[in-house]
């Protein structure tokens, strides 16, 4: 086992240098200059010529990824543009919040998703199955930003039982952090555990077809004992690897909705920071994000083979 994470850690470096040089060559081909939106109508040749020196624009465009690299190597991002604050700083505060809303939406998907696959895996065609198949294909068909605004207007503006914008911190008040990011949260779990219930069912009905069921059922083991003790662990190696890619999808899904509930997360970070091309806290959101949904992968890789120990073996 850990002959195998230190094979896939060390394929994880060209990996990151790859997105590092992505990041960083984007941003910096994009049009606009953040001279003249610091300075302002009233900028000059003069000031503009000076704040590019002392920004270091008007270094080789190499030389400028190499001093970045080596920085955010060891932590440090740069400073915004707009307010001299370190990018580091801004991410520390951004990105716990970013952290909460995509565990609180996994956690709830799954809770939802999971038991429901198994049961409408178990009695195939029955009421359940039928009726979780059609509300996930709704769901599916439902895009995030109509979810969000229809939970805003029935929970917060109907019923009043959550709060429609903003964040309280887990450490202060954790009843209001829960209840500031439920919305947020279910928005984005929609979704998700559309994916997830039809996936894990039809991952469970192959599954309770194999031979080694029947041999189950024959012994006489509880249909209970053999739905979670034999079928259910195979049958999470499609649902572990959608888990994982749907990060990428998770964190694309909290830009909107950070945005439409007015959550101080690293999605909000980064749209603002576009807005007002503050290039190097943009830089640096989208490295961590990228870095970010890379470890989760990597994360999922070596779950595998604590599935089926059979994986270790055949990879070894």
């Amino acid at each position: 086992m850990a002959g195998l994470a230190l094979r896939k850690f060390l394929l994880l470096i060209p990996v990151v240098f790859i997105v590092s040089v992505a990041t960083f060559l984007l941003l910096n081909l994009l049009p606009g200059n953040p001279v003249y939106l610091i300075l302002g109508p009233g900028a000059t040749p003069k000031g503009v010529a000076q704040l590019t020196a002392q920004l270091h624009l008007n270094r080789p465009i190499y030389d400028r990824y190499a001093d970045w690299l080596w920085a955010a190597l060891h932590g440090n991002f740069g400073e915004s543009y707009l307010n001299h604050v370190a990018s580091s700083s801004l991410i520390k505060q951004a990105l716990p919040v970013t952290l909460e809303l995509l565990i609180y939406s996994q956690v709830i998907a799954l809770a939802v998703s999971v038991p429901l696959g198994v049961y409408a895996a178990r009695r195939p065609g029955g009421w359940v199955d039928q009726g979780s198949s059609s509300v996930a294909f709704g769901l599916l068909a439902a895009p995030a930003f109509l979810v969000g605004v229809l939970l805003v207007g029935l929970f917060a503006v109907h019923w009043h039982l959550f709060p429609a914008t903003g964040y309280r911190h887990l450490s202060s008040d954790p009843g209001g952090n829960l209840r500031s990011l439920f919305l947020p949260s279910v928005t984005l779990a929609v979704g998700l555990l559309a994916v997830y219930l039809r996936l894990l069912r039809s991952d469970m009905i192959a599954t309770l077809q194999q031979d080694y069921i029947t041999v189950a059922r024959a012994k006489g083991l509880r249909p209970r004992y053999i739905l979670w003790r034999h079928a259910f662990r195979p049958s999470m190696f499609s649902l572990v690897t959608v888990i994982g890619l749907n990060v990428g999808a998770l964190i694309g899904g909290a830009f909107l909705v950070e945005v439409i509930f007015g959550i101080p997360g690293i999605g909000s970070l980064t749209l603002h920071s576009i807005y007002q091309r503050d290039y190097l806290v943009v830089q640096a959101c989208v490295l961590i994000i990228a870095v970010g949904y890379v470890l989760v992968n990597f994360t999922v890789d070596l779950i595998y083979p604590l599935l089926d120990p059979r994986v270790r073996r055949v990879r070894s």
